[in-house]
């Protein structure tokens, strides 16, 4: 499985850029998911780590052979509380959301405090079976990885944080 992590700052503009380097990560690794899936549960998970933790929020992307794992680390220790939200309720839907989309979801506590909210979805396998289904399995994991440390280096040289961007945690 090959992971992924960065770290957004605590301001409302980190949802989009959750969302964006999410996306960014599954195209390069060559993974869709039907009805972006994946972008949303990170923005519910990233928008409820706003709104009750404070400090900085990780985020980490990991990618299997079947599954999709994304966690949202927060500062907070309070555990995640599924709550029944109102027709005029303008929130109180996400872990609803997560619940009702992800394959599996859940939390723990994170070493040295915190927590880390996660869920994962469904990935497709390779359409053949047998060794040459297998061969076609771990020939795209390995172009994947290869993709995305090109990518992590290219992102690394040309979108390097500025001191202006209130958004991407140093």
């Amino acid at each position: 499985m090959r992971t992924i992590a960065f770290a957004l700052s605590a301001v409302p503009e980190s949802v989009g850029v959750a969302r964006r380097r999410l996306r960014d990560v599954l195209r390069i690794a060559g993974v869709g998911l039907p009805e972006d899936s994946a972008e949303l549960l990170v923005s519910e998970l990233v928008t409820n780590a706003l709104r009750h933790a404070a400090g900085e929020i990780g985020v980490e992307v990991a990618i299997g052979v079947a599954v999709l794992r994304v966690s949202v680390r927060d500062g907070s220790d309070r555990p995640p509380q599924l709550r029944v939200a109102g027709d005029l309720d303008t929130g109180g839907r996400g872990l609803a959301l997560v619940e009702a989309l992800a394959s599996r979801h859940g939390w723990e506590s994170a070493e040295g405090g915190g927590k880390v909210v996660w869920f994962e979805l469904p990935l497709a396998g390779p359409t053949g079976t047998g060794r040459a289904g297998a061969t076609v399995a771990v020939a795209g994991a390995a172009l994947w990885v290869v993709a995305l440390g090109a990518h992590a280096l290219l992102w690394a040289a040309d979108r390097r944080p500025q001191l202006r961007d209130p958004v991407v945690a140093a």
